[in-house]
């Protein structure tokens, strides 16, 4: 008989940045297996084992595993699909912070828009505008600000209207 197999995602099925899961296979009968990793249903390269580690917000997509018994006897089963998707937030990420002077800015986006980054110094004085064009919901907008010095200096994303929609403060060493 085809072996039965499905997958469970641990700890999170959501993510933002920051987060991480993993899926684990589960087949039965219990048996030697090859495994093949599948997401968006294109074979991820190098995934053979029955767990996939270390999925991340750049990560996101439907996730399945074909599994086919190494007796020779060819017996094969694919998996149920898993989705792992983003978690809304209203939060501003700073990756890293604190940090050299280079670093992401990520924001939650739910659809193609633009954001206007604007960083300021610790006195209030204008040091970075960036208009990015987002694409996916928590696109990397990468910042590098050495020429300023060390400091605190305060993030804001604003909307293509001008709305600010978030702030943060990131420390530069």
């Amino acid at each position: 008989p085809n072996p039965v197999v499905t997958i469970s995602a641990a700890p999170h099925t959501q993510l933002y940045p920051g987060l991480t899961t993993m899926l684990t296979a589960s087949v039965t009968p219990a048996g030697t297996y090859n495994y093949t990793w599948l997401k968006n249903s294109t074979t991820i390269a190098g995934a053979n084992g029955n767990t996939l580690a270390d999925i991340t917000i750049e990560k996101l997509g439907s996730y399945a595993v074909t599994v086919t018994n190494t007796s020779g006897l060819a017996c094969s089963n694919t998996s149920n699909t898993i989705v792992i998707a983003d978690s809304a937030t209203n939060r501003l990420f700073i990756l890293p912070n604190p940090n050299n002077g280079v670093f992401d800015v990520v924001y939650h986006s739910t659809a193609n828009t633009s954001y206007t980054l604007t960083i300021a110094d610790g006195k209030g004085a204008l040091v970075y505008k960036k208009a990015n064009v987002i694409n996916s919901p928590y696109q990397r907008m990468p910042v590098d600000i050495r020429q300023h010095g060390k400091g605190l200096y305060f993030i804001s994303v604003h909307d293509s209207n001008g709305k600010k929609l978030a702030s943060a403060k990131v420390v530069t060493q």
